[in-house]
């Protein structure tokens, strides 16, 4: 584990973590960053509305649109700068570390949940590579690759890994007779590590991928249809009680499928010099372009056209644009181990600018498609004219100063110390076709805060292996989420509907945490047990509230919150035999009592549950393998299988509560023959079929999750 900076066994990493391998994502046969998180314990991840967009929750500290994540990722050591990248392929990877806890000391704002690492496979001086191809029902297909090895021995090696995934769609859309979300995505990477010179080594790595398919597969349940899919007759074709977030429907009725365009090119340049006798310096540069279009049917999505009704212009088209431009550097100086006994440090700098421009529209559904707007809106358009256009151009600058210290003290305990301290600059400047708020206006705001954690770790077995293997540990952390703006004019949108008090600025969330935790490792290492007790107060947690008329996509800050919790995992081997195979079995729970203490906006919500933050969460199944025969040809093989559950109990979805999702169980199937050269696998993912909504929007916006879908896949490996 590299999580705090210095390389320790993941069993002496005092925090919350779950490693996942390259191992466990073959395994699992999954192309997406979902199938990775669905292994980690007290995680909640969405994936919905379009291809960049998705949601991660962890202890009741959870992500919305237009807002930043609560937790860092980092690809190879470079920070993803938007949520929109964190939804990208998942290829050629090594090892993904999750961190649960306040991680913002070390990786700056945002990290008041956590951080997750993720390293794809480096050039080495062996030549390896692997190759897989897949198909299943619903049109899946895939195909992926991966081969490094010298250029030049001990001087130049090389990476190169690309995958191509495709489906017809998972959901029927009746009025179009077509399936409604089809999606086809290409990426491709070239990693070039060169050695010039002894203890220095750059690595250059740079990426590239494109997803093509469609967006907004939402239902509006309280929009009373004809059995045609049309929006019933009359000007109040609506049933505002029916609002249920367990209300789940396969079958979509819009008239426009619409469309999604999502891109991003990484560039990264990584400097490591080892000469020094005390430490390692570490430069980071990276470069990232991001965009994506989308294009939509608008609430309530059915087959009409545009009309009016008691709420105003409904049935017509939505889009949404973003273009994302960042530079990022770091320089991180660390120690040697036992450069000075007992102690080890780490001192960094931090820099990024990102170019963030946003445009959101609604139009009128003449019957005639949708028209991809950018920069400028088409008031006068024949075919779907413009009604409203909110946009603007976002110039942000981050300037981060960190550090941390340990020392082992007598008896095994240690202490460690750790700051940072960061300034976010952010500029708004809104575009002069804007319909709403203060066309040209420009707003400005700096948000800047230290994230101090203080860790005090106890290993009182160490050097006694015969009594199992114990670490307790106690950790403070302070950490915040940099603020921002709302879209100029929101804000009289949001009154429009009863929430009044809505401003354009946002405030930074801060959030402070209490953990006691202990790892543990017994009967030889073949058992683990893992728990942990948390307390969290939080302060301005952002919300997300849609305005359909407008399109309006409004955040808002629930000004407290309390987080009571725990987490508690067993991972072990049951046996392991020549004869009978080797079964291994895990389990984990979390459970988090969370409710709001404080919100000015509406104090009739103080005691409720938070948002996307389910009270329990649940995670448990085996594995079994059992050798079967030895080829010149193949190498190895063995029968294997693994069984996957997991499920969520009483999950929010807004701040008032308005429905509970009332919690669900799926169980993922993986099966077939595993072999050292060549494995052919099959994976059944939601064997039952369980039928819940991926999301809930207050109001009775939902969208299905995907239903049962299975994939055979064959993988070759080769190389020395």
């Amino acid at each position: 584990m590299t999580a705090h900076g210095f390389a320790v066994e993941n069993f002496k990493l005092p925090a919350v973590d779950t490693v996942i391998t390259s191992s466990d994502l073959s395994e699992l046969q999954n192309t997406e960053i979902r199938g990775a998180m669905d292994l980690v314990p007290g995680v909640t991840y969405t994936q919905s509305q379009q291809a960049g967009l998705s949601f991660i929750s962890i202890r009741g500290i959870s992500q919305n649109r237009n807002t930043t994540s609560p937790v860092v990722t980092r690809l190879d050591g470079v920070n993803e700068i938007d949520p929109e990248q964190f939804n990208q392929a998942t290829y050629d990877i090594d090892k993904i570390q999750v961190i649960k806890g306040p991680e913002g000391a070390l990786y700056g704002s945002d990290a008041v949940a956590g951080a997750i690492l993720i390293d794809t496979k480096n050039p080495t001086n062996y030549f390896t590579g692997y190759a897989r191809v897949g198909e299943g029902d619903f049109g899946q297909r895939t195909a992926a690759f991966g081969v490094g090895g010298p250029i030049l021995n001990d001087a130049l090696q090389f990476r190169l890994a690309g995958q191509y995934t495709s489906n017809d769609g998972f959901f029927r859309n009746v009025t179009l007779q077509q399936n409604e979300n089809p999606q086809e995505r290409s990426a491709a990477r070239l990693k070039l590590r060169w050695l010039p010179a002894e203890n220095l080594t750059l690595d250059l790595s740079s990426s590239y991928e494109r997803t093509l398919g469609t967006a907004n597969f939402f239902h509006y349940t309280p929009a009373i249809l004809t059995p045609n899919g049309f929006l019933a007759p009359g000007v109040a074709p609506f049933d505002f009680s029916n609002i249920d977030a367990n209300q789940v429907s396969r079958t979509f009725y819009n008239n426009n499928l619409g469309g999604d365009d999502y891109s991003l090119h990484q560039d990264s340049l990584k400097v490591t010099y080892d000469g020094l006798s005390f430490a390692r310096l570490e430069w980071t540069g990276a470069y990232d372009d991001l965009s994506e279009l989308t294009l939509a049917d608008e609430f309530p999505y059915t087959a009409s056209t545009t009309r009016n009704t008691i709420i105003g212009p409904v049935d017509g088209t939505q889009t949404q644009y973003f273009s994302i431009r960042a530079w990022t550097g770091e320089v991180r100086l660390t120690s040697k181990l036992n450069a000075v006994p007992r102690l080890h440090w780490l001192f960094g700098l931090y820099y990024s600018y990102v170019d963030r421009f946003i445009s959101s529209t609604t139009g009128t559904d003449n019957g005639l498609g949708i028209i991809p707007l950018f920069l400028v809106p088409q008031f006068n358009s024949p075919a779907n004219p413009t009604g409203s256009f909110l946009a603007d151009d976002n110039h942000n600058y981050t300037k981060s100063v960190l550090g941390n210290i340990g020392y082992d003290l007598p008896l095994g305990f240690s202490i460690d110390l750790a700051d940072r301290w960061d300034k976010v600059d952010k500029n708004q400047f809104v575009s002069i076709f804007n319909t709403a708020g203060v066309p040209g206006a420009i707003n400005r705001g700096t948000f800047q805060r230290q994230s101090p954690r203080a860790t005090l770790q106890w290993l009182p077995t160490e050097g006694m292996p015969l009594y199992g293997h114990l670490s307790l540990y106690a950790t403070y952390g302070e950490g915040f989420r940099a603020g921002g703006f709302n879209q100029n004019g929101v804000g009289a949108a949001a009154a429009a509907i009863g929430l009044s008090g809505v401003g354009d600025r946002i405030e930074e969330e801060i959030a402070r945490t209490a953990e006691l935790g202990f790892k543990s490792r017994w009967l030889g290492d073949r058992l683990e047990v893992d728990g942990d007790v948390y307390r969290i107060r939080d302060t301005n947690q952002p919300f997300f509230v849609f305005v359909g008329a407008v399109g309006a996509q409004i955040l808002i800050n629930i000004d407290q919150a309390r987080m009571y919790g725990g987490d508690l995992g067993v991972r072990g081997q049951a046996f392991s035999d020549p004869t009978w195979g080797s079964l291994s079995l895990y389990a984990s729970g979390n459970y988090n009592k969370n409710y709001i203490t404080q919100y000015r906006l509406n104090p009739a919500d103080v005691g409720n549950n938070l948002p996307q933050a389910p009270v329990f969460l649940w995670q448990a199944g085996f594995a079994y393998q059992r050798h079967l025969f030895d080829n010149n040809v193949v190498g190895p093989v063995s029968l294997f299988t693994r069984w996957d559950f997991s499920g969520r109990r009483r999950e929010a979805w807004d701040a008032d509560n308005s429905s509970f999702q009332k919690g669900y169980t799926t169980l993922d199937l993986h099966f077939g023959f595993k072999g050292e050269r060549v494995s052919l696998m099959a994976s059944i993912l939601n064997l039952t079929d369980e039928k819940y909504n991926e999301e809930f929007v207050e109001g009775g916006f939902t969208e299905p999750a995907l239903p049962r879908s299975a994939m055979v896949t064959l993988i070759m490996n080769f190389g020395e």
